[in-house]
């Protein structure tokens, strides 16, 4: 019988994708009203302001929310006291690193069309963005993810029916960008309304505690400053090696890819409590069923922009944005790197060798600043897909050899991408001679999913490829031979621990 985290663990991801999905598609919603009402060029500066918020939000978050999750599992203290520290450690960081988000956005983006403006306005998302993640990590440790699914739908909501009205009005941008941040901020009230009534929550400043974990943090938050500044790098010299109507045809790309770029988060969130597990053998068996997962939603997440890239810029942006399908068709293939990377970057901190994140995220960085500066100026946005593709590999096998060398873990001993990677390229073979990956209506779209969804499955399950935990909701008894043969097995018996 499934342990029962085992049990609870499908479900849990599948209330938390389900709501990822929801949320993306009300975000999508949200961006296609913006995008269509205020033109290429005018919605450029948001996706130029949301990127670099985003950035300087990873900078508070400083790489504490994984230590937190970890400490919930392997520390004795009890949460109260672990949670309000790590909130009021967030609100020290926030008094220097706000004050360097205004004064960097003002010398890089001043002269750019208005964008300072937007800007201002977004960076007030980074304190409300900052505590949020010290709840969604305290729901995902106790596998309350309808809770945190409720809290996020509920936000993305109040956005869009802000956004709406706005839009409809023909209210300016700005008033678009304070929606956007009074809809986080309502959503923090209540989820800290409800946290406190479980946990008791305060603001206390412990130095020793705030040091320590400041010291065990440390080099999980540089690595993570670096991975946010190269995650928005492409954007950011966009705008200024650019133009914002090529900045604006780069955020619908991020737009559209914004949901299948969070996936990732989810999946991390809710195994890190079982790969910071201290026996070994437990935590190799939570990684394996970790990086099945991965693998499948990564290929699957390829197939379906691959097939629906141009349908879905047309339906969420117009026709004035056909300039963002290439870009876009070429930018998913960084999905397999992007949901490969954070699985094997929270393997690194639950086992204590964060340290050796750095350099890796370090040398990605570089590598992408490089490359991006180099290609912008002659290929423009697909040049940026590309070099951003690059860099993206580059840090999967590094962390992979540094994986290697301390954990004396072979990637074949948890890693399987061929089943995915086969069911990936089945499903595109077969709908290539149908439409050529152009769908006309929505209906064709939907038919065109379900389609590509069937073969992927069917070859995936033949291939032993789904997760482990899926497995055991489905059949009891994998010793079976015929349900070995159609592929319900555990494809790791012979591998050792």
């Amino acid at each position: 019988m499934p342990k029962p985290e085992e049990q609870r663990r499908p479900l849990t991801l599948f209330i938390s994708l389900a709501a990822l999905f929801t949320t993306s598609l009300l975000g999508a919603l949200a961006s296609r009203q913006m995008a269509m009402h205020y033109g290429a060029s005018t919605f450029g500066t948001l996706a130029l302001a949301t990127s670099f918020a985003i950035a300087f939000q990873t900078l508070t978050e400083f790489g504490q929310i994984q230590v937190l999750q970890r400490e919930l599992v392997q520390s004795e203290k009890d949460q109260s006291r672990l949670i309000s520290m790590a909130i009021a450690l967030r609100a020290a960081i926030m008094l220097v690193s706000l004050p360097a988000a205004y004064a960097i956005g003002w010398v890089l983006y001043r002269n750019t069309d208005n964008a300072y403006s937007i800007i201002a306005i977004m960076v007030i998302s980074v304190p409300i963005g900052s505590m949020s993640q010290v709840f969604f990590g305290y729901f995902a440790n106790r596998f309350q993810n309808r809770q945190q699914a409720l809290y996020q739908v509920g936000q993305q909501s109040l956005m869009l029916t802000g956004v709406s009205i706005l839009v409809a009005h023909h209210r300016p941008l700005t008033e678009c960008a304070l929606v956007i941040v009074g809809s986080s901020f309502i959503t923090l009230t209540a989820m800290w309304a409800q946290v406190s009534r479980s946990v008791q929550l305060s603001l206390a400043w412990d130095g020793e505690h705030a040091r320590w974990f400041l010291r065990e943090a440390a080099p999980i938050g540089l690595s993570t400053v670096l991975l946010a500044f190269y995650q928005r790098s492409d954007v950011l010299l966009l705008g200024i090696e650019s133009t914002t109507k090529q900045v604006g045809y780069y955020g619908i790309v991020i737009a559209i890819n914004s949901f299948f770029v969070m996936m990732p988060t989810v999946l991390t969130r809710s195994f890190m409590p079982l790969i910071a597990d201290t026996d070994r053998a437990r935590w190799t068996k939570a990684l394996r069923d970790l990086q099945t997962y991965a693998w499948a939603l990564g290929f699957g997440s390829v197939v379906v922009i691959e097939i629906g890239a141009s349908y879905v810029v047309d339906l969420f942006a117009g026709v004035q944005y056909e300039a963002a399908v290439t870009p876009l068709r070429i930018l998913c293939l960084a999905l397999l790197a992007s949901f490969i990377f954070p699985c094997l970057t929270a393997l690194s901190v639950s086992r204590g060798i964060q340290r050796k994140l750095v350099r890796v995220t370090l040398a990605m960085l570089v590598i992408n600043v490089v490359a991006n500066a180099a290609v912008i100026p002659r290929f423009g946005i697909s040049g940026c897909a590309w070099a951003t593709v690059s860099s993206e590999f580059v840090g999967v096998v590094a962390i992979l050899l540094v994986i290697n060398r301390e954990l004396d873990l072979r990637p074949r001993d948890y890693l399987r991408p061929i089943p995915a990677l086969a069911a990936g390229i089945g499903s595109l073979a077969v709908l290539w001679p149908i439409n050529h990956f152009r769908p006309t209506s929505l209906l064709g779209f939907c038919g065109d999913l379900v389609l590509a969804g069937s073969i992927f499955l069917v070859i995936l399950t033949l291939l032993a490829g789904l997760p482990l935990t899926i497995q055991s909701l489905v059949v009891r008894d994998r010793n079976s031979r015929t349900l070995r043969w159609l592929g319900f097995r555990d494809p790791w018996v012979n591998v050792k621990h």
